[in-house]
């Protein structure tokens, strides 16, 4: 039988005077508690039965001075835990994501927006509005070369003369 949690049922018995229910029904079927509970109230008899010790004179004042002091010391070199918040990342990783995906839609956006601002003339429309790259579907024209111009002439320039 487990009879650990009635050893304590029997500790607060002896202390209140009160037995539980519960208590008295294992003592009766347990004879190894029943001997526990006997023996723990021939001590407490035995030490009611002792003479009272006085104290001696100051004893109170010095045992409360020598508390107040050591509880002073361990309040000044104890040391303050740092109490650290746990941080919930799976709600900045969705942040996160998000920004990431923003950046790389604005980032498309501005290439996009470039290739159309420096190849003009190479992307139209449709008839459902879709932008169309020209220079996939038919070969670029090449740019027309100015013909570098010769020497040029240049008259000299004539100086009044002081007068």
């Amino acid at each position: 039988m487990n009879c650990e949690k009635y050893l304590e049922l029997i500790s607060d018995y002896l202390d209140t005077n009160v037995i539980d229910v519960e208590l008295k029904e294992h003592l009766e079927s347990c004879a190894l508690c029943r001997e526990e509970l006997e023996s723990m109230q021939k001590m407490v008899r035995e030490l009611n039965d002792l003479p009272a010790v006085s104290l001696p004179d100051g004893f109170h004042e010095r045992t409360m001075a020598n508390l107040y002091n050591e509880a002073r010391i361990q309040q000044t070199t104890r040391r303050i835990p740092v109490v650290r918040k746990k941080i919930d990342y799976k709600k900045y990783t969705s942040v996160a994501a998000a920004v990431v995906v923003c950046f790389v839609l604005f980032g498309s956006v501005l290439s996009f927006a470039n290739n159309v601002v420096t190849n003009r003339g190479a992307y139209t429309t449709n008839e459902w509005g879709v932008i169309q790259d020209l220079s996939l579907t038919a070969p670029m024209a090449a740019p027309a070369v100015a013909p570098m111009m010769a020497e040029a002439e240049i008259a000299p320039v004539q100086r009044a003369a002081p007068s």
